[in-house]
């Protein structure tokens, strides 16, 4: 989740995808039991039909080259299964600690003044740039403190990473100083990006296929974020964006060595539609007692970011896990359109971690979204991140074909 290299704001590879309508449905090749068709219905999921998040896991096809990264997913993805393997391909869903709050900027009481802290990272929004704002907005917490800014209007996204509400010492710099930078009346952020296309102009969110990034994958945050709207729909129609602590890391591998066994092992790489290598400098250094060695046997534990998963379930089986979770009423269907969307879409590596295995959703911090989650069966508090628990098990993860990326992205 925390953002690692400077450099890697300075030039950016956003994948698009040339792909095949994501209407079609069709079987995943080697599934002994096809995902279901999706039923035709329309969609309240962000960007177009041709982002690869948005594309269905059967037009993809199953991965037979990477199919045992599903061990190691299942195995080491949560910092507290080696100690404990009842904690294996356990997944939760964040509400509050690492969301994504969502705030429309039509809901904004005025402006205000964005800043870079000293320890933060170069975005597309400059130092003393104005963005909208309401001060009774408020961050995800956790350590990434993230919250985006939505124009319904123009579709501009704005992503804000570390915002910092109380703390000001960060931002107070020469630099900033020199920009007028007032404490306690201009925001302090680690990283402000407005997503952009490949030709510098505004990304549309409702429409488009990437953008600059803001999330360690090297894909705007928005994408892949489950929405309480969405849930109320009854479909999430995309993959989701999970949080792993085993994220592989660098130093990179060379194109020789993607087709040999050092791949994954003796160097990282990522997978589309990723278009980084977030921890290209080693393993997280930011997790205390938890920091992974930076070993070759460390690497052979960890999965690349981008690579999407999904798993085989069919209705039978959903429905007996709800049975065996005593889910009734409306958080019975939000549990099931979850486990529909983990079925049909699957999740996407998208972010390192320090803890658990999570799926990022708009949460409990905006006081609209709460009042959504909680009408759907989510109460606010601590059983709302064992939603998914128990779902699956490692039989039925399996690794999906990437999509192809072709298009280039600018800051």
């Amino acid at each position: 989740m925390k953002q690692r290299s400077a450099s890697a704001y300075q030039n950016v590879v956003i994948s698009l995808v040339m792909l095949m309508s994501a209407t079609a449905c069709i079987a995943v090749p080697g599934s002994e039991s096809p995902p279901s068709t999706i039923v035709a219905h329309v969609t309240v999921r962000y960007f177009g039909d041709a982002a690869p998040w948005n594309i269905p896991a059967a037009n993809l096809g199953r991965s037979s080259r990477y199919q045992t990264y599903a061990q190691r997913f299942w195995n080491y993805s949560n910092a507290g299964a080696v100690a404990d393997p009842t904690l294996r391909g356990q997944v939760s869903t964040y509400f509050r600690d690492y969301s994504v709050p969502i705030y429309e900027a039509t809901a904004s009481t005025g402006t205000i003044r964005v800043f870079r802290a000293g320890y933060g990272y170069d975005g597309s929004i400059e130092p003393g740039e104005v963005i909208p704002w309401d001060s009774s907005w408020e961050p995800a917490t956790g350590n990434d403190h993230n919250m985006v800014i939505l124009e319904p209007a123009t579709g501009r996204e704005i992503d804000l990473w570390l915002v910092q509400k109380e703390n000001h010492s960060g931002c107070i710099t020469i630099e900033n100083i020199l920009r007028g930078y007032t404490p306690g009346i201009d925001l302090c952020v680690g990283l402000a990006n407005q997503v952009k296309t490949a030709t510098g102009e505004i990304a549309d969110y409702r429409t488009g296929t990437g953008g600059y990034f803001s999330r360690g994958v090297g894909l705007p945050k928005l994408a892949m974020v489950a929405r309480a709207d969405e849930v109320a729909s009854g479909f999430i129609d995309h993959a989701l964006a999970v949080n792993v602590y085993n994220a592989m890391f660098g130093p990179a591998c060379t194109p020789a060595q993607r087709t040999t066994v050092a791949e994954g092992v003796d160097c990282g790489f990522f997978m589309s539609p990723g278009t980084r290598l977030e921890l290209a400098d080693g393993p997280q250094d930011f997790c205390g007692a938890t920091n992974p060695p930076n070993t070759s046997a460390a690497r052979a534990q960890t999965v690349p970011e981008g690579m999407r998963f999904a798993v085989d379930l069919t209705d039978a089986e959903i429905d007996q896990w709800l049975q065996g979770r005593g889910f009734t009423g409306q958080l019975r269907n939000t549990a099931r359109i979850f486990a529909e969307a983990l079925r049909n879409y699957g999740f996407i590596v998208a972010e390192s971690s320090c803890y658990d295995v999570g799926i990022e959703t708009d949460g409990m911090l905006n006081p609209v979204t709460k009042a959504k989650w909680e009408q759907l069966g989510v109460e606010d508090g601590p059983d709302a991140a064992s939603l998914l628990h128990g779902l699956f098990e490692l039989e039925d993860l399996y690794v999906l074909n990437p999509p192809a990326a072709v298009l280039l992205g600018v800051r």
